[in-house]
């Protein structure tokens, strides 16, 4: 009971668990996070259970490499973050799991083009 949001039930679904590294400029919070994946995924932000950041890495501290593949402009850095799915009703399949992983992606990095190793459709 962290908030005042009225009571939703838990899913008995299984968690489908995806971490992603992406860019972004300093000082994002977890809210913030979680309001713009809301904004993105629309009617689908339902499979949406958490959206956390777990590390923060500034792009000073990270290889030329490393900023390259993330993309990482100016000031920015690299967050890890970890978004937690679940349907409240039904599983979610792999492809459909990592699907909306990658629109999540898509709505969080906000560096330049990166490096992205997903499944082909």
């Amino acid at each position: 009971m962290l908030d005042l949001d009225p009571y939703r039930a838990v899913s008995s679904q299984p968690a489908a668990t995806r971490d992603l590294s992406l860019a972004a400029r300093p000082a994002r919070d977890d809210v913030e996070l979680a309001e713009r994946v809301r904004a993105a995924l629309g009617a689908a932000a339902e499979c949406v259970e958490e959206v956390r950041i777990l590390s923060r890495t500034p792009a000073a501290e990270l290889s030329p490499a490393g900023r390259e593949r993330l993309g990482l402009r100016g000031e920015q850095e690299n967050l890890l973050v970890r978004v937690v799915l679940r349907h409240p009703a039904r599983s979610l399949a792999r492809p459909e799991a990592n699907a909306l992983r990658d629109r999540v992606y898509a709505a969080l990095h906000e560096g330049g083009e990166s490096v992205w190793a997903t499944t082909a459709t």
